[in-house]
């Protein structure tokens, strides 16, 4: 039998793993092109900045995709995220985030895959739990700069996709 003081311990582990594993989900989510799996993490009301770019779920959506689905392949790296639990259903989150995107070659080119980037954030993140269960309301990101160079040629991950063989989210 548990004491009340370790109820309250596992309930916090329990809560925080949760807020991890939307993280987790957001990043693999994006990288795979996702999109299903990634709305399915925000509450339906959760606001999004990007900073020159602001809105709801439903605006977000298309603009991610916009954004995401010309690249090669993308890849983000979130590092270990700081989660606070402000309340049994609020949470607050942040992460470093780098992230690497590969971009087609202006021409098209067989055997020129373009340039690859890497890109600086932080990510700041509110979480909500509602009848049990956890889910982002708030997506905040903050850019620190990027760096650019020649991409390599026949990257396996490149073209990654839900329709790709070794997709599992």
């Amino acid at each position: 039998m548990i004491t009340e003081a370790q109820a309250t311990q596992l309930a916090t582990l329990l809560d925080e793993s949760a807020c991890r594993t939307l993280l987790e989900r957001y990043t693999y989510a994006v990288d795979w092109l996702n999109w299903s799996g990634l709305e399915a993490l925000f509450w339906e009301d959760a606001t999004f900045d990007f900073g020159s770019w602001q809105g709801g779920l439903a605006v977000f959506m298309p603009w991610v995709k916009l954004a995401e689905e010309p690249f090669l392949g993308r890849l983000h790296m979130f590092a270990a995220p700081r989660i606070e639990l402000l309340a049994a259903t609020e949470a607050r989150m942040e992460a470093g985030c780098v992230i690497h995107l590969r971009s087609a070659a202006p021409d098209e080119a067989v055997e020129d895959v373009g340039s690859d980037a890497l890109v600086m954030l932080r990510y700041q993140f509110r979480a909500e739990k509602r009848e049990e269960k956890w889910r982002l309301s708030m997506v905040r990101v903050m850019p620190y700069g990027s760096l650019s160079f020649a991409g390599e040629v026949g990257a396996s991950a490149d073209g990654l996709a839900t329709a790709h063989p070794w997709f599992a989210q």
